[in-house]
């Protein structure tokens, strides 16, 4: 019997040491199950931006619509990416990309990339382009509104990309470094696809993730408990 009440307490308890593993950067965590970023700094959850991929922003946007997801808005786009990368889009936007030191804007890519995941690299096999030295050229990418002058959503793209190492095939230059860097771009549809691109999809911090916080201390209440359910065995 008391075999038995062990294995129902193991069960019971089994669940929640099944939660998935949190990625912490910041005032980012990513949740690697529901591939949820939590912008506490926001109050926001961000869909991951690869698991949107190929799609249009129009698609996205009606797709994810029923959770409550809307397409995130250039002052939240602003707010996140000044958090983490310390630099105004406003700026980005004037100067066309920014770059970074080599391996200081490396370790802001890198953490950002792991929270909303790599949607393109120009590093393949068969890439008739670019011959890839040492590290790949990847990015994060994603789709956004930018209320334009005429107050209509318009869509605008906004990519995180890694530093790395280029040297065309078709030109004799040693490879060339670049930095880190981020930059802006306007579109002029909703419905344009690209393969390496997803959309940056938003909602308000859910009840699930608040709660999820507290699930610990029912873990030590479960643990408390054995002790009554084998006392009650013995008898």
């Amino acid at each position: 019997m008391i075999k038995k009440s062990a294995l129902i307490a193991a069960l019971c308890i089994t669940p929640f040491f099944s939660n998935s593993a949190i990625i912490t950067h910041g005032n980012l965590s990513l949740d690697t199950q529901t591939n949820i970023v939590t912008d506490y700094s926001q109050d926001l959850e961000w869909l991951q931006w690869d698991e949107t991929l190929n799609m249009s922003l129009a698609a996205a946007r009606d797709d994810y619509q029923a959770g409550g997801w809307e397409v995130a808005m250039y002052e939240q786009v602003e707010s996140l990416l000044s958090s983490h990368f310390g630099e105004s889009l406003g700026q980005v936007y004037q100067d066309g990309s920014h770059s970074w030191d080599y391996s200081e804007g490396e370790a802001l890519y890198s953490s950002f990339s792991e929270l909303f995941g790599v949607t393109g690299t120009s590093c393949f096999e068969g890439n008739i382009w670019y011959d890839c030295v040492g590290d790949s050229n990847t990015w994060s990418s994603a789709w956004f509104y930018k209320e334009s002058p005429s107050t209509r959503n318009m869509p605008w793209t906004v990519t995180a990309r890694s530093a790395y190492l280029r040297d065309r095939t078709t030109n004799s230059n040693p490879p060339r470094e670049f930095g880190q860097s981020i930059a802006l771009n306007d579109e002029f549809s909703e419905f344009y696809t690209r393969p390496t691109q997803g959309t940056a999809l938003v909602r308000a911090i859910s009840e699930r993730n608040q709660v999820s916080v507290s699930e610990p201390s029912a873990i030590f209440l479960l643990l408390g408990a054995l002790p009554l359910i084998f006392r009650r065995n013995k008898k």
